[in-house]
């Protein structure tokens, strides 16, 4: 069990004085800020270098020196455009993703309101831990993934995390999202998950094309990498074989 699991599961909902500041400490510890990790920045020049070093693209960059070795610069120019659009387009989705992770971080909130040792705290965000209550009113971005203890009257707008146009009721029980705004009512809820384990942690998470790459992903690079090297060796083979036989390089 993770250290954030673990914190999860000795959290008691509903304690209606809430944690104690030792405990608190011990569990943002042990779970860490809740915040969405930013994504460190990456220069034009590196992504476009991480594109060109795929094995596919190697080939193709192979096929223009040969092409233009023969003198085809017709099929060149064609192969050439081939592997821009395709860095391009590998580059634009790189940055894309990148924005929509730091849009996600715009949506946190920047500071909730909790109950800690029977009194009522406002602490930034980042410091809130499974086990915090958070007090909500309206207007309040919801700080952490949160299971609703008290409401009155509560209105959500879950737009950022469903799509939903329309504020959803909320009553005691129901779950919270991270991110989710307060439009009408209070309540009370216990944080369940922060940080990369929160609905936001985690649609960031699936935006983030540097994430370790799977099993399949590494066969099929190896893959990538064996064809790159017999087309390379097939296609040296031929231009030599051309050369003994007294063809034209054309």
């Amino acid at each position: 069990m993770t250290a954030s699991a673990a914190a999860r599961t000795a959290l008691t909902p509903g304690r209606p004085e809430g944690l104690t500041e030792v405990e608190a400490a011990r569990r943002l510890a042990a779970a860490g800020p809740n915040e969405v990790a930013a994504r460190k920045p990456v220069r034009l020049r590196g992504r476009i270098l991480a594109q060109l070093r795929d094995p596919l693209i190697m080939v193709l960059l192979g096929a223009v020196v040969l092409t233009l070795a023969i003198g085809d610069h017709a099929d060149a120019i064609v192969i050439a455009l081939v592997v821009v659009v395709n860095t391009t387009v590998g580059v634009v989705q790189e940055v894309r993703a990148d924005d929509a992770v730091a849009a996600l971080s715009a949506l946190s909130a920047p500071h909730a309101r909790v109950r800690r040792d029977g009194a009522v705290r406002d602490l930034p965000a980042a410091e809130v831990v499974p086990g915090d209550v958070l007090l909500l009113g309206e207007g309040d971005v919801v700080a952490a993934d949160a299971e609703l203890a008290e409401a009155s009257a509560l209105l959500l707008d879950e737009s950022m995390l469903t799509g939903e146009s329309v504020p959803v009721d909320k009553d005691a029980g129901d779950p919270l999202g991270a991110g989710t705004v307060v439009v009408r009512g209070r309540g009370a809820a216990t944080v369940t998950a922060t940080g990369a384990s929160s609905a936001l942690g985690r649609i960031a998470a699936l935006l983030d094309d540097r994430r370790e790459p799977t099993p399949l992903q590494h066969r099929l690079a190896a893959l990538g990498r064996v064809l790159a090297a017999v087309t390379l060796i097939l296609c040296a083979l031929v231009f030599a074989l051309g050369l003994v036989r007294g063809l034209p390089p054309g």
